[in-house]
């Protein structure tokens, strides 16, 4: 499929009419005939279903994607955005699993994606799962510049700290509708307040590259 005819589903997305931008990244993905054509267009049909605030549709979405053709870079920006969007949809145990199937299939960039070790953190926290959490920061401490014997105190009372704030989901994304979505909560007693906003930022940021990378064009 050449450029001209992605331009209208492109061009609805920019303007953020979502859900106009939804029907004709469909069209673009049966009309498509090669595999990288039709697996852009579920992933920026899953954006326009993020951006809408749709979490689980926008991952099954995004799980179609992932089960066309062989693996290659753009199948890791949809793992990614499956990742992503079980978070946002509050599933923490799907979030788990879904990093599991990023780190087998994708061992190299996935283990030094701050994004995802955030998000790991956070849906362990979540599941109450706290000897991984614990053992997993310990491991990426220097992500937030925190000790070992920091990281000890804050566990050792983990079990009495309210993780997370349902009502501020998605607040970061205002920054890049549709591409950089985050839950903007609080986890290990708000120590991590400032690191976790700065390094959610990086997560919008990586995110937007990704896009951008994508859609520049780079190499599987």
């Amino acid at each position: 499929m050449g450029l001209a005819n992605k331009q209208p589903a492109d061009s609805l997305f920019a303007i953020g009419n979502y859900e106009a931008a939804a029907v004709a990244y469909e069209k673009d993905y049966f009309l498509s005939t090669e595999t990288i054509d039709k697996k852009r267009a579920l992933l920026f049909k899953s954006f326009c279903y993020k951006a809408l605030g749709e979490y689980d549709h926008a991952y099954e979405i995004v799980k179609r994607g992932i089960n066309i053709g062989e693996k290659d870079s753009t199948e890791l920006l949809l793992r990614y955005e499956a990742i992503v969007n079980s978070y946002l949809a509050q599933k923490p145990s799907i979030v788990v699993s879904e990093i599991k199937l990023c780190q087998f299939y994708f061992p190299n960039q996935s283990s030094n994606n701050n994004a995802i070790t955030i998000l790991n953190l956070l849906a362990l926290n979540d599941l109450a799962k706290w000897d991984e959490s614990k053992q997993l920061l310990q491991t990426k401490r220097n992500i937030f510049g925190v000790d070992s014997v920091r990281i000890e105190e804050l566990y050792a009372s983990s079990s009495k700290v309210k993780l997370k704030n349902p009502q501020k989901a998605y607040n970061i994304s205002l920054l890049l509708p549709g591409v950089g979505q985050m839950y903007a909560g609080h986890f290990l007693k708000g120590l991590f307040s400032s690191t976790v906003q700065a390094a959610l930022i990086t997560l919008v940021l990586q995110a937007y590259m990704m896009v951008i990378f994508f859609l520049v064009g780079y190499p599987a």
